[in-house]
């Protein structure tokens, strides 16, 4: 799985109905079951469902394969090492 509880992942895809929400931004809360994640919007999201817009804060559920989790900390980054790119680079240097 690509994700874990507590990161803070992107939407990179979903099903064609629901693709507008395509970049929003969501923490990971806890799983649901293998591959499904409760999930907290922290931007705008709409809800097809309910036919309305979800405010930031709402509680859904997302597949793992859906996100991308956003890490900004020490250790090894798990997507270098599943895409076996370098792990060893260095940081970008602020300008």
């Amino acid at each position: 799985m690509r994700c874990k509880v507590g990161d803070l992942a992107v939407v990179v895809y979903l099903p064609q109905e629901y693709e507008r929400n395509i970049g929003a931004l969501v923490t990971v809360e806890s799983l649901q079951r293998p591959g499904l994640w409760n999930v907290v919007t922290l931007s705008s999201a709409w809800c097809r469902r309910a036919n309305r817009g979800m405010p930031p804060g709402e509680r859904t559920t997302c597949r793992d394969d859906f996100l991308r989790p956003l890490r900004d900390g020490p250790g090894q980054d798990e997507m270098l090492r599943i895409a076996d790119l370098p792990i060893n680079s260095k940081p970008l240097e602020r300008v």
